[in-house]
């Protein structure tokens, strides 16, 4: 059965990854599931990175791509789209990266809290910009603001994103 979980990996130290677990392990390693826009939120910050690669999206496929910066003609990673619920998700280093489920940890249940709040905020036509998103996903942010209601932190990540 697959559950809302919180991801982090050594190669973006710090940062959240949200997502669904289908509670598979990869050589003791978790198996995420991204929706798109996590899953561009991750491209994003694998390419401005000093990662091993480059990630991108693939249109035709249907799936993201993962290219190791080798020499050599070695075919691409691909994570392909996965109905789940009949929502799509992409399990981008899912059986190949080393994702650890950090859900239980108390920053990331923060995270995931203030996720949830800023999205429906912005469902609700609310102005929440993608740094207030991505201030959310922000270990050290988290930490900082987790003394505070989800819904103040959210409002004063929406102000701080503004200002930044």
């Amino acid at each position: 059965m697959n559950r809302p979980a919180v991801f982090q990996i050594d190669a973006f130290g710090g940062i959240f990854f949200h997502g669904i677990t289908p509670n598979q392990c990869w050589n003791g390693f978790a198996c995420p599931l991204f929706t798109f826009e996590e899953a561009l939120r991750l491209v994003a910050l694998n390419n401005a990175s000093d990662y091993c690669g480059h990630l991108a999206y693939d249109t035709e496929k249907d799936a993201f791509l993962f290219k190791h910066d080798q020499e050599g003609d070695e075919a691409p990673e691909v994570y392909p789209a996965t109905l789940v619920d009949g929502k799509k998700y992409y399990g981008v280093g899912a059986f190949s990266w080393c994702w650890r489920d950090v859900s239980n940890d108390d920053q990331a249940q923060f995270s995931a809290s203030l996720i949830t709040e800023l999205s429906e905020m912005k469902r609700l036509g609310m102005n929440v910009p993608d740094k207030a998103i991505s201030l959310a996903t922000n270990e050290a942010v988290v930490e900082d603001h987790s003394n505070m209601s989800v819904s103040d932190a959210a409002d004063l990540l929406i102000q701080l994103a503004g200002i930044q």
